[in-house]
């Protein structure tokens, strides 16, 4: 019997979107495999362009964050304190949060010894491991923090203390590059002003604080 062309050249397509779909899945790359990524780009060879790549899609558009504005940002505000640095150690990516989120540890040290152990964290998303639009900045306010306090971030309060720190110093920076907003952690969470994350730091900062006296 005649065969007909249609349903033929949609079988010929299906067929060739599974063969696509099965070569894409055996080839791109693991959440181990982009945690390793972002921490080359971040930390082991610092590269703005290539660790963009690697930013929350819907954060790039709540922050309104072109690539070269996030390269500029990380030129003038990541680069002059990270290089103040230098890696010490890091370990091999791993997959933890139930196979959520990609991992790296990693050491760095200052001028006078002091060691610092942090991570580099990506989180699964349809489009691989992503991090977040300011993960770099708010490194560099805790490095620069542990620096100027001349102490180890060894609790929440120091953190957040160095993020509160941070924004206040580089809040006229980054008006200037025609960065204005924080992004969230999901989609559907609008994006905060400079104000709006101040306040939180300082609410979280004082709640912190409360819970250290508490015995």
């Amino acid at each position: 019997g005649s065969h007909n062309p249609r349903l033929l050249a949609a079988a010929v397509i299906a067929v060739a979107c599974l063969f696509a779909w099965l070569l894409y899945r055996a080839t791109r790359p693991t959440l181990a495999d982009d945690a390793a990524g972002a921490f080359r780009a971040e930390i082991l060879h610092p590269d703005p362009e290539r660790l963009y790549d690697y930013i929350f899609e819907f954060q790039k558009e709540q922050a309104n964050l072109s690539r070269d504005k996030y390269v500029r940002m990380w030129r003038s505000l990541v680069e002059p304190r990270l290089s103040k640095f230098r890696l010490v150690a890091n370990d091999k990516p791993v997959v933890e949060a139930g196979g959520e989120q990609g991992i790296v540890g990693w050491r760095i040290q200052d001028s006078r010894g002091n060691t610092l152990s942090l991570f580099t964290v990506v989180d699964l998303t349809d489009f691989g491991g992503r991090l977040h639009a300011f993960d770099s900045l708010r490194l560099a306010w805790v490095l620069e923090y542990s620096i100027s306090e001349g102490k180890a971030l060894s609790d929440t309060g120091a953190t957040i203390a160095a993020w509160l720190k941070g924004l206040r110093q580089d809040r006229n920076t980054l008006e200037s590059l025609g960065i204005t907003k924080w992004p969230r952690t999901y989609p559907w969470q609008r994006p905060l002003s400079f104000d709006e994350v101040e306040r939180n730091l300082q609410e979280n900062l004082r709640k912190s604080a409360t819970l250290k006296e508490t015995p």
